[in-house]
């Protein structure tokens, strides 16, 4: 039987091999790369297609034979992707906000029934509270379906039209966002302005981004689940907390009980340069550099190795 440690010494190549050759697919086609790193409701087939699809595939190959320069390399490669992995994930967090993939809606809202209220709010930097805001320019046009990094306010809603075909009503949802006396009400709003910005959850902007850190402007979609419950979604974006690096927030409150967020979650976006400079999109090619440079010093190791013990049979 082969030992477990050298089926995933020689795996761990197998395993950035698959990963680059997904990478190169996504390369020569953004539109599939969009659709799978940024996808607003479903996660699963993206970690399937980075995680799961290549270590199980790595695993099967060594399994049946495998190299000894392989092992070399996987000995080396191996800490270095394991290390690695969790090294680049946490920093992808730090900045991103997400450790591999941007979060996905709040699972409320693939549960929807009817939609109740639209309603477009904005704070400027001065404002204590949020105020309803009458978007008289508004069209059916989703820019999510365009550009599903920054389209983001449109996430809730591509969510209910994933599930208008049977549930037809909600295809009706840009009736509801024009419908003046569909919005939330007043009071409604101050209670949950007070729970959002008493909550401690907004990013403090870097000094100098002070003004532009607090200008907000945002969403709340008040829906009715299958189960009967009915909810607030509230979705935020705020101005640059730092240079070209701007937040995105997505809350769940329950209108029972406006005072207490039930789930919150928090991504940004970065303009001017370096947007989408993040591990989904980097990892597969970083990966498969480092095993190119393992590759080559093991071969220069093993070649001197094999030159110093041949000019030591000569001098016998």
């Amino acid at each position: 039987m082969k030992k477990p440690i050298n089926i995933l010494l020689n795996a761990s190549i197998y395993y950035v091999v698959f990963r680059f050759l997904i990478w190169f697919v996504f390369i020569l086609n953004r539109n599939l790369a969009e659709t799978v790193n940024y996808h607003y409701s479903n996660s699963l087939f993206w970690y399937f297609i980075w995680f799961v699809f290549p270590i199980l595939t790595a695993i099967l190959i060594p399994v049946k034979f495998q190299i000894q320069f392989l092992k070399q390399v996987g000995s080396i490669l191996l800490p270095i992707l394991l290390v690695g992995t969790l090294l680049i994930g946490s920093l992808n967090n730090d900045y991103w906000g997400y450790w591999y993939k941007r979060p996905t809606v709040f699972n409320e809202l693939k549960e929807v029934a009817s939609i109740i209220s639209i309603t477009d709010i904005k704070k400027q930097y001065d404002q204590e509270n949020f105020s309803i805001e009458i978007d008289t320019s508004a069209t059916k046009k989703l820019y999510g379906r365009e550009n599903l990094y920054y389209g983001n306010f449109d996430r809730p809603i591509m969510t209910f039209l994933d599930n208008a075909p049977i549930n037809p009503s909600l295809f009706y949802w840009f009736k509801i966002t024009k419908d003046t006396t569909k919005k939330i009400k007043k009071p409604e709003l101050l209670s949950i302005t007070n729970a959002i910005l008493k909550n401690g959850f907004l990013k403090q902007p870097k000094l100098g981004y002070e003004k532009s850190g607090n200008r907000f402007n945002g969403k709340i979609i008040e829906f009715k689940t299958n189960k009967d419950n009915s909810f607030y979604h509230i979705a935020l974006k705020s101005g640059e907390t730092e240079n070209d690096h701007y937040p995105f927030y997505e809350i769940l409150i329950n209108t029972k009980n406006l005072s207490k967020i039930i789930k919150k979650q928090i991504f940004y976006t970065d303009v001017a340069g370096i947007e989408g400079f993040e591990y989904t999109n980097l990892a597969g090619l970083v990966e498969f550099l480092v095993l190119i440079i393992i590759g080559l010093f093991i071969r220069v190791i093993n070649g001197l190795k094999l030159i110093i013990k041949r000019k030591g049979l000569a001098t016998l």
